[in-house]
Parts: C-alpha cells; sequence; structure tokens
C-alpha cells in the first residue's frame, strides 16, 4: 500500500502558474543558476558559513542533491523541481518529507526559490497543489510544515496558508555554521483543508 502512496505523491504536478517535476539530476544545472546566499541561510543541509561564489553554490547543491537522493530512496522524502509556466524558467525545489504513511502524516518543506520567485504566487501555488495532493488523493490526516524560528518571512507565509503554530522545538538542530536552531512546528489538518483550500483559490485567484 505504501509503495502505491510513494508512486502517487511523486507523480508531476502543474497548475496555477507552475509545474512541479520529479527532481532528476538534470535539474541540477537550472538550480545552480537560480542559486544564492539567501536560499542556505536558513537551510539544515548548510554545511558551514554561507557561500559565496558561484563554484562554492554548485559544491553545496551537490552535497544537497546527494542528501535529497538518499531520502529519496529511502522513501522519507519525495521531491520536485519547481518551474513556472508562464516563461518555462525553474525557479526553486519543494517536497514531501517525513512522510509517514501509516499514520497518514507527511511534511511539505524543503523549500526554496529564486530571488525573483519569492512573495509571488509561486509558493502559494506550489502549497495549493501539494496539500490538494496530500488530503484528496492520499487520504491524508495531517501535514507538517516547519521552519527556523528566525525566518520571519517563512513563518509569515505558513500562517498566511491558515496553518497552526503548534509550538516551538527548542535547540532542535545544528545547522553547519554552529547555530542551535529552534524549529517552529505548525500543521494543517483534513478538517481545517476545506478553509485552506478556499483561502488559497481565493488568494491565487486575486493574483
Amino acid at each position: 500500500m505504501s509503495d502505491a502512496l510513494a508512486r502517487r505523491a511523486a507523480a508531476p504536478l502543474s497548475g496555477y502558474g507552475v509545474s512541479l517535476e520529479p527532481l532528476e539530476r538534470a535539474h541540477l544545472d537550472e538550480l545552480v543558476r537560480i542559486t544564492d546566499d539567501e536560499i542556505w541561510r536558513y537551510q539544515p543541509c548548510a554545511p558551514g558559513p554561507l557561500p559565496h561564489a558561484p563554484d562554492e553554490h554548485r559544491d553545496w547543491l551537490e552535497r544537497w542533491f546527494a542528501t535529497t537522493l538518499m531520502g529519496m530512496e529511502a522513501g522519507t522524502d519525495i521531491a520536485f523541481a519547481v518551474r513556472r509556466t508562464s516563461d518555462g524558467v525553474l525557479v526553486g525545489s519543494t517536497r514531501y518529507l517525513a512522510i509517514v504513511w501509516p499514520h497518514r502524516r507527511v511534511e511539505i518543506g524543503g523549500t526554496y526559490y529564486s530571488a525573483d520567485a519569492r512573495g509571488t504566487k509561486v509558493n502559494p501555488a506550489c502549497k495549493r497543489l501539494l496539500l490538494a495532493r496530500a488530503f484528496d488523493e492520499l487520504n491524508c490526516q495531517r501535514v507538517e510544515l516547519k521552519c527556523d524560528e528566525r525566518n520571519t518571512p517563512s513563518r509569515r507565509s505558513i500562517l498566511g496558508l491558515g496553518a497552526v503554530q503548534e509550538g516551538i522545538f527548542r535547540q532542535h538542530m545544528l545547522l553547519g555554521d554552529g547555530h542551535r536552531r529552534n524549529t517552529v512546528y505548525f500543521s494543517i489538518t483534513d478538517e481545517e483543508w476545506p478553509a485552506v483550500r478556499a483561502r488559497l483559490d481565493a488568494r491565487l485567484n486575486a493574483e
């Protein structure tokens, strides 16, 4: 049963001006071109102080991709490349992770976008597609989201979806730069999904 769910979860998604393509190594060069320091600032996979040179970003992305691939092979991650359909440009990546099919629970995260896609309809569009699949196709009862306590834009964005903040895990992760990260946890349940869906649809239709 979990294999069938995983295959359905990993299928491409498209709508609301974005396409989510199952992540492949062929996406790596496009991802390097959009990568900047801001993408790595709060990423738990970041191995050390922020890079600045393009070759450093590629080194980090190679490590990020290797870690992502391990998660995909283990069945704990289902990662996508995000493409903006208006111009066909790859603008980031997002994923399902912390997948626990027996308890009908997934997390949406590992998300980052290029500078020109941040603050646009790209993120709510991706969330709309991923949440709809989780609740309407995969029969999830809970979707989790989380972010670094310091990441004010992400916290605001998650709350803007209609997610409920559940608490803060103190000293939850040790980052590559030595920072002891506090992680804010949010969730959306299947009972809350209709209201969240309506909120997202109103937002996307207004933009």
